[in-house]
């Protein structure tokens, strides 16, 4: 975003629990939604300000909670030049978008895996300065800390945080070493289902391993996809690309069955070819054994 990120978060942080106002997993959901709509960020996401006035009898500047909502959709890398990316696509399609979102939160995020890690190793909640000793700098202090309150990690109050382990340890145990290939693969399948006419299960793994140069991975959660996508450079969807691969798997299914059929397809009626001699054949010489 234009504005430095440090002034906007300080604007927006709240005091108890800490976080940044007027941003949640499902605003965050809805911003997504509406760029790839291509529809006013600001007034899809004037429901969750209202929500949030009501609930906090406050109010806060309404430009730089569309700013904030707009740095974290580029932070994440959901959104690229406008467009949503190809991790931004799998978000807006999966059934389960926050837990994706701390998912990918937990890998973009400069700094978020060794808080939440330290985080995940203590039991119970945890006293708030030894939560403030974990962020490195103003930067964490003042962005890092409320945006993990926002998206569910932690509830940050005063004097303790309390921890929410369950969507820690969700996070932390997406992240490993996984494929690429395998990972944009196995996107793909679960994109494909939503924006092609493809209804045929094989045929969505044919397309979506030509297009990603290699074969998806049946046993990756969505979670670990997302996870390995958060942390490569951003791809984007690209609509000729793939209206031209389905029509490569179109002309390939078609000359397998051509080979097929001509298989498996009746030869023409025998003919007898045969020469009059003239001759005739005794019966006598035909042996009756």
């Amino acid at each position: 975003m234009t504005d430095d990120p440090i002034e906007v978060a300080r604007d927006l942080r709240t005091r108890s629990p800490r976080r940044l106002w007027g941003l949640s997993p499902e605003s965050i959901y809805t911003a997504l939604a509406a760029v790839s709509a291509a529809n006013s960020l600001q007034d899809q996401i004037a429901p969750h300000i209202r929500a949030e006035t009501l609930r906090t009898n406050d109010k806060r500047d309404r430009d730089r909670v569309v700013t904030v909502h707009r740095w974290v959709l580029s932070e994440l890398e959901l959104v690229h030049d406008g467009e949503p990316t190809l991790l931004g696509a799998l978000v807006l399609t999966s059934e389960d978008p926050e837990s994706l979102l701390r998912s990918v939160a937990a890998t973009s995020l400069r700094d978020a895996e060794t808080v939440l890690r330290s985080c995940g190793e203590i039991d119970g909640s945890l006293p708030r300065r030894e939560f403030d000793s974990l962020l490195a700098d103003e930067r964490d202090e003042v962005v890092l800390g409320p945006l993990l309150g926002s998206l569910g990690f932690v509830t940050v109050y005063p004097d303790s945080v309390e921890l929410h382990h369950q969507r820690i340890e969700r996070a932390l145990g997406a992240q490993g070493e996984k494929s690429i290939e395998h990972a944009v693969a196995t996107a793909y399948e679960k994109l494909l289902w939503h924006i092609t006419a493809i209804d045929d299960e094989g045929c969505i793994e044919d397309v979506a391993s030509r297009i990603a140069g290699g074969s998806s991975d049946e046993e990756s959660s969505v979670n670990s996809v997302v996870a390995v996508l958060a942390g490569v450079s951003p791809r984007l969807i690209d609509s000729r690309e793939i209206e031209n691969v389905v029509a490569e798997q179109r002309e390939q299914y078609e000359r397998r069955f051509d080979a097929l059929r001509s298989l498996l397809a009746p030869t023409s009626e025998y003919e007898i070819d045969y020469t009059d001699t003239g001759d005739t054949v005794d019966a006598e010489a035909v042996s009756s054994d």
